[in-house]
């Protein structure tokens, strides 16, 4: 059954989360606290992103289907805010609990594997590094022998 996003679509999204986790509670003058708790959920996203094998992920170290979990996990936390900050004002709890929300159903609603064009790069990348490690092997031996 399709998914309402692709992986494409979704590392848009993950990209524009950084920026608004990072952006949100300064430009609204929130509390100490709670910009340091968005910074780091901020980050974290970053980092999520990062590592992902999809159309957005530079360095493709886990599948999307860890990032989705990731993502799900992540979402609950933003969930619990309320509890792990019951001093904040509604507002921002509200708003912190709607990018929860939406991380839950964003990681519900996303493909599990990238286009078909993103998976025959990761091919071809992956061939390109075995070819290369044999041609280092061979040459290191040459050197030696």
């Amino acid at each position: 059954m399709a998914k309402l996003f692709s992986t494409r679509t979704h590392g848009v999204l993950d990209y524009l989360t950084v920026a608004q986790l990072f952006s949100v509670p300064r430009i609204f003058g929130w509390s100490e606290g709670a910009t340091q708790w968005m910074t780091g959920m901020s980050l974290g996203t970053l980092a999520n992103s990062v590592v992902t094998r999809y159309e957005y992920g530079p360095l493709k170290l886990m599948p999307m289907q860890g990032h989705l979990a990731v993502d799900f996990l992540q979402g609950l936390l933003f969930c619990a805010f309320p509890l792990l900050f019951p001093k904040e004002s509604t507002g921002v709890k509200a708003t912190v609990v709607g990018f929860g929300v939406f991380s839950i159903f964003a990681s519900l609603s996303t493909e599990t594997e990238p286009s078909y064009g993103e998976q025959i790069t990761q091919f071809t990348d992956d061939l390109s590094d075995t070819v290369q490690d044999a041609t280092d092997s061979f040459s290191a031996r040459e050197i030696g022998a």
